[in-house]
């Protein structure tokens, strides 16, 4: 098996596959990665997707985990870790964020 180098069509070929759950958690890696509420990642489900569907293909990437806090049970969808560097690959690093954290690092150093 040949190994083909990542090349920007390569890249393109790839994202044009996606499918829209993959999308999704592309799009909020950064909630999913440390642990979104059910109901609000729900919320945010794209309009191509029924909520019932929503909650059976986000498990192709994440798993649902159960927080508690104050007496009552948080349900969270959280990528799994087998899936956070093929996701992570195609995250943007959003400039707005990379301020903000060099603002906020500033701001603790002093």
């Amino acid at each position: 098996a040949r190994i083909i180098p990542m090349t920007e069509a390569k890249k393109e070929i790839i994202e044009v596959s996606l499918t829209d759950i993959d999308r999704f958690c592309i799009q909020y890696f950064k909630q999913l990665k440390v642990g979104w509420l059910c109901d609000e990642a729900l919320r945010y489900c794209p309009d191509s997707i029924k909520p019932g569907n929503f909650r059976l293909q986000i498990h192709k990437n994440c798993e649902t985990i159960k927080q508690h806090r104050m007496q009552k049970t948080f349900r969270l969808y959280k990528i799994k870790e087998d899936k956070i560097a093929e996701l992570e690959q195609y995250v943007e690093d959003d400039d707005n964020q990379v301020i903000i954290n060099e603002i906020d690092e500033e701001q603790y150093n002093t």
